[in-house]
């Protein structure tokens, strides 16, 4: 990788110092850091255009964060796309997860307002990247996507019609769509 400073230096020389900064800084965002989180799965709803975003923490060494291996929050799409964290009652009541049981290299988890699926995250047999998976027809399923349809009621207790659950199969290239009727 290419040391900033030669970078900033490079673009001085040849007379391009009002660029530096700002290209500098687009490098550093690009660039990747060793950064081991990422993206597992996010949910979608109905009402706007805002995401809830599901991503792995792992330690600098690739194991589980056991202490927090999940970390939620919105992406307001609404708003520019600017993150923000949950707030307590959408961890408590809505989004949040549940941890049924964590081992080293799996945990499984059920949504706090959703008790009757629970979802592993691991690595699958000859996988290097975890994956949220569950079980559906006998058959384990990687867990892309979470679309919530509401059809009305409040902010503590909205009516959801149906639930879609995007899925993978984890050993072909199969996708499919479940639908649940809370």
């Amino acid at each position: 990788m290419i040391p900033l400073f030669f970078i900033f230096e490079l673009l001085k020389r040849i007379g391009f110092i009002g660029l530096a900064v700002p290209l500098l800084l687009l490098v550093w965002y690009f660039i990747p850091s060793g950064n081991t989180n990422y993206n597992l799965f996010y949910i979608d709803r109905n009402k706007d255009n805002n995401i809830i975003k599901y991503d792995i923490k792992l330690k600098e060494n690739g194991e589980l964060n056991m202490e927090e291996p999940i970390n939620m929050y919105w992406v307001k799409n609404t708003d520019g796309g600017k993150k923000e964290g949950l707030n307590y009652a959408q961890k408590k009541l809505a989004y949040g997860l549940k941890y049924v049981k964590k081992e080293d290299d799996e945990i499984k988890f059920q949504f706090v307002s959703y008790g009757k699926r629970t979802f592993i995250l691991r690595k699958l047999k000859g996988k290097s990247e975890y994956n949220v998976i569950t079980y559906l027809n006998n058959k384990t399923v990687i867990v892309n996507r979470i679309y919530i349809h509401i059809t009305g009621g409040t902010y503590f207790v909205p009516k959801i019609a149906y639930l879609q659950l995007y899925w993978k199969d984890a050993y072909s290239d199969k996708e499919g769509i479940e639908k649940v009727i809370p």
